[in-house]
């Protein structure tokens, strides 16, 4: 017995322990989300996200004018639905022109005192630091491509490649568009040949071609030699890093067997990149402009976060259905702005069943209560109701470009128009939310997070994923606010949102 005793006190400590750790690792969190202590959760049956972005106000007035009035105030709706909208509590700092892209919130801005305009510059002025059991080595015959985005317009001079994998065959180096997967420039590196070598790379002269701002690149090298040793590798031991900003490397390998574009995609983990080039930056005077007038652009930008964020506020007075997340409010955070709304809905609120969509989205929320009321989703039954999306390929450019996930397809995924998710799942999400990475968009996100538990996928076409209108749509996406309000009194009128022409001709025949 005292043995028992003896064992019970120690499990007792330990799970109190535990739990401070716990607590203390995850005070931040814990703070953020929790209600005060004496509030009561909100018995609401559905809670409805909707992502936004901190600019689009006209679209949350028009949801509001349309299916959030009609849940706020029609009786069989009236405390059971609560929408709220969802959006990142501080805007990006760095000014249009010195982004990366328009998705994040990635600096491309020069730091002058390491770069002189005037001079030639290599195009990828790094390399890995050494290591021997870092990263794969190459395969005989196999062709190797790197991605990358040109933020200032440049004139490439030369192409270089690898040189201690280019002495024992024939390798040529090409530089594609990434888009049409056209080549644009090339050059051939013989057995032996005694060009100029830089830095660990062989270069040629190649007929100047300018490269325009935000143009994409591939740059491919092969074939290599053969099982490249590591210790053939440059001994200067410079980090990863792009010390110009001149151009945007992907963080992903190409490979193929034969000298065209190479479509095989996989994580980067070669010890060293295999082709370069040397360039010039076009108009040197004029970027040399820009970024003396960089102080003025970021102040105004602040300007601008600051402006919304009063407007933010003032709106949240009057309507009261903001949900402000910790989160930089730009596209490459939807993930995380989402994260947020599921901690939030879990703490504050009893709701089994929750809701995504957009501030660009009609929604029928009749036709999706009656389906819960009808007992067609069932709660706690780990049910994803959406249209889903299988073998889906990942994008490598644009918007919808992934470039953290190592596989040629996602997992199912709804799309990301409006889909619901029972609480038993959002639970799991948000419990889970520290272990669980973002990639680039919130719908494949889930996808990639639900996989791991195979929730029941509901598969439903009315829950639409394009502006194609459907008389029977759960939602329709890509609205504008003027197009919402066209559907929603088309709904009002004749339950058809795409069109109440039947209506107009025979108007007597809706009343009987």
């Amino acid at each position: 017995m005292a043995d028992l005793r003896i064992f019970s006190i120690s499990l007792l400590c330990f799970l109190s322990a535990s739990i401070i750790a716990w607590v203390y690792h995850n005070h931040d969190l814990y703070v953020l989300f929790r209600m005060p202590e004496t509030e009561d959760k909100m018995s609401h049956e559905i809670v409805i996200g909707v992502l936004s972005a901190r600019e689009n106000t006209a679209q949350r007035q028009a949801i509001r004018d349309t299916w959030g009035q009609y849940i706020r105030d029609h009786s069989k709706l009236r405390g059971k639905m609560l929408a709220r909208f969802i959006i990142g509590n501080r805007g990006c700092e760095i000014p249009h022109e010195f982004r990366e892209d328009q998705y994040s919130c990635q600096s491309m801005l020069l730091k002058t005192k390491n770069v002189n305009l005037e001079k030639e510059m290599v195009a990828f002025d790094f390399q890995m630091p050494l290591s021997k059991n870092y990263g794969r080595r190459t395969s005989s015959g196999e062709y190797y491509g790197i991605d990358f985005k040109v933020n200032y317009a440049v004139i490439v001079k030369k192409l270089g490649v690898y040189a201690a994998g280019s002495l024992e065959q024939q390798c040529s180096v090409t530089l594609y568009d990434t888009w049409s997967q056209e080549p644009v420039i090339s050059a051939t590196f013989p057995p032996g040949d005694p060009s100029e070598l830089q830095d660990g790379y062989r270069y040629r002269n190649v007929e100047t071609y300018l490269f325009p701002k935000d143009f994409e690149g591939t740059i491919v090298v092969g074939p290599l030699s053969e099982d490249i040793q590591l210790s053939t590798i440059s001994q200067n031991g410079r980090q990863i890093h792009n010390t110009h900003r001149i151009l945007s490397i992907r963080s992903f390998l190409r490979t193929c067997k034969t000298a065209t574009f190479p479509n095989e995609i996989g994580l980067f983990n070669l010890p060293f990149l295999p082709g370069n080039f040397i360039f010039e930056i076009y108009k040197p005077e004029e970027v040399e402009g820009m970024l003396n007038s960089s102080a003025a652009l970021v102040q105004s930008q602040i300007e601008v976060n600051r402006q919304e964020s009063q407007a933010l506020k003032d709106e949240q007075q009057h309507h009261n259905d903001l949900l402000l997340v910790d989160a930089v409010d730009i596209y490459r955070n939807i993930p995380h702005k989402l994260l947020h709304f599921f901690h939030w809905v879990t703490s504050t609120t009893e709701a089994n069943f929750i809701i995504k969509t957009d501030d660009d989205c009609f929604m029928n929320v009749n036709a999706i209560m009656e389906m819960i009321q009808d007992g067609q989703v069932a709660a706690n039954s780990r049910t994803w109701w959406g249209n889903f999306r299988t073998n889906w390929p990942l994008d490598v450019l644009g918007k919808w470009a992934e470039h953290d996930y190592p596989s040629p397809v996602y997992p199912a995924f709804a799309c990301g128009s409006g889909n619901l998710l029972t609480r038993d799942l959002v639970q799991w999400i948000a419990q889970n939310s520290q272990f669980l990475h973002t990639y680039q968009g919130e719908d494949v996100s889930m996808g990639i997070w639900l996989a791991s538990i195979l929730p029941t996928y509901l598969n439903d076409r009315r829950w639409q994923c394009d502006d194609e209108c459907q008389e029977d749509a759960l939602v329709l996406p890509e609205q504008s606010p003027q197009q919402l309000r066209v559907s929603w009194q088309n709904w009002i009128r004749c339950q058809n949102p795409c069109s109440c022409d039947w209506l107009n001709k025979h108007p007597r025949s809706c009343s009987e």
